[in-house]
């Protein structure tokens, strides 16, 4: 049997290469979900409810960890930034802005040259009187 505190040092071996900005945290179950332990203490404390953090993190779940008789049922929480989370989007927003600024005047310009090669306008100066 293996055994090991949970503290900090191990939430940030157990995820391996961390990203500077991210944490995460172990999670009680329940009505009220607080916070058991975070890979950073100075940021997301000991007891804290996750409904208090909710302002400031996008937080999202990912494994429920239910082994045997466990003392607590844990679920393992990634808490990013909201001002990443703002930055990201804007800058998903402003690349998608980008092509379609780009496609846009390629399809128009692609349905108007088809139109012109498969509707060819009566020209006089070509027409013949026989």
């Amino acid at each position: 049997m293996f055994a090991s505190p949970i503290d900090e040092e191990l939430l940030i071996a157990s995820k391996g290469p961390f990203i500077p900005g991210r944490l995460v945290a172990l999670v009680t179950l329940g009505k009220n979900p607080k916070i058991l332990i975070s890979s950073n203490e100075a940021k997301l404390r000991t007891g804290t409810y996750l409904d208090a953090l909710k302002d400031r993190f996008l937080i999202t779940g990912q494994h429920v960890y239910d082994y045997g008789s466990a003392e607590y049922i844990v679920k393992l929480v990634s808490f990013i930034s909201m001002k990443e989370v703002d930055a990201l989007t804007k800058t998903v927003i402003s690349i998608g802005r980008q092509q379609r600024n780009i496609i846009a005047p390629v399809f128009i310009l692609s349905f108007a040259f088809l139109n012109d090669v498969s509707h060819p306008q009566n020209n006089p100066a070509q027409q013949t009187n026989v």
